[in-house]
């Protein structure tokens, strides 16, 4: 099992818990998608599996660790542009998870990694001011391939995308989980939902519903 939540409880600021009671198991190779209406709780959701947030009840495991281990959860946000470094060429961005290769290992692995996402062609040395939105999320993922991580929590991944970059985006997710990557994704789109997830569960106040064990 790669993310165990047990009756997650979550509230900020000592008010009133906004999750609450909260489980979800989700296994190699698997697409779960998350939805709800806005301000429900579900990027929230995504802070507790990537152990950013620690929650107030229940408990998380991931690999059979009460924290996750260092580079095994990648996350790509809606924002991909902002979530680049604007100063950092792309194929440092790309690079810089790879904290333990060779420079001739880190360069092989950005080639590949940027080739996965079909940016085969792009200059490296590009910044993310020179990118189209698609680019960047695609570079975002480039970033999340290099890494080969056990868990990716993706938030809105295809929002404010076209219709074609969104499908490629689709596409991509869809080969990380083939290749064993476990994917947790927040969408208000019931079309990628479908299309990609293997679960669909509803947050709605603060509970997950829907096929929770299957």
């Amino acid at each position: 099992m790669i993310l165990e939540a047990r009756s997650i409880g979550f509230g900020y600021g000592g008010g009133e818990d906004l999750l609450s009671g909260l489980s979800l198991t989700v296994r190699a190779g698997e697409i779960v998608g998350i939805q709800g209406r806005s301000g429900c709780g579900k990027s929230t959701v995504l802070k507790l599996f990537a152990g950013v947030l620690t929650p107030t009840a229940g408990s998380l495991g991931w690999q059979g660790r009460d924290r996750p281990a260092p580079g095994s959860v990648g996350m790509i946000f809606q924002d991909a542009t902002g979530s680049l470094n604007p100063r950092w060429p792309i194929g440092r961005s790309v690079a810089e998870p790879l904290l333990h290769c060779s420079r001739a290992e880190r360069r092989r692995r950005v080639r590949e990694a940027l080739a996965a996402v079909r940016l085969q062609e792009l200059d490296p040395r590009l910044t993310p001011r020179q990118l189209s939105g698609g680019q960047c999320q695609r570079v975002a993922i480039a970033r999340i391939h290099a890494r080969s991580p056990a868990l990716l929590l993706a938030d809105e991944p295809t929002s404010a995308l076209d219709a074609s970059v969104a499908a490629g985006i689709i596409r991509l997710l869809r080969e990380l989980a083939d290749v064993g990557t476990a994917i947790v994704l927040v969408s208000h789109d019931p079309t990628v939902l479908g299309v990609l997830c293997d679960r669909i569960l509803t947050l709605d106040r603060g509970v997950l519903s829907g096929g929770i064990d299957g």
